[in-house]
């Protein structure tokens, strides 16, 4: 999790974690506007990244629909839909 982003944010005092990842494609090169905010640390493939506007656009590169923090160790996929929702609310 790259520091200063939306990612610190909804996962405070986190510098790293573990998700689902599973890919056959990747991104390559963000558009304009667009910063990294998680990056595997095996293969650098970002796994994660948001909007510099003030809008909240974040995507995932991995499968937080598969977490199940009663059962796993990856990060609390909870977490990051909440972060969702209170932004559509707002």
């Amino acid at each position: 999790i790259m520091p200063g982003g939306v990612l610190e944010k909804i996962y405070p005092n986190l510098s790293e974690g573990s998700v689902v990842s599973v890919h056959h494609q990747g991104i390559k090169k963000l558009g304009e506007g667009l910063r990294i905010e998680a990056q595997s640390s095996h293969d650098q493939l970002i796994e994660a990244f948001s909007w510099d506007g003030d809008n909240f656009i974040v995507g995932v590169q991995w499968h937080p629909e598969f977490h199940d923090k009663k059962t796993d160790s990856h990060l609390d996929a909870g977490v990051l839909f909440d972060s969702l929702l209170k932004a559509a609310r707002n």
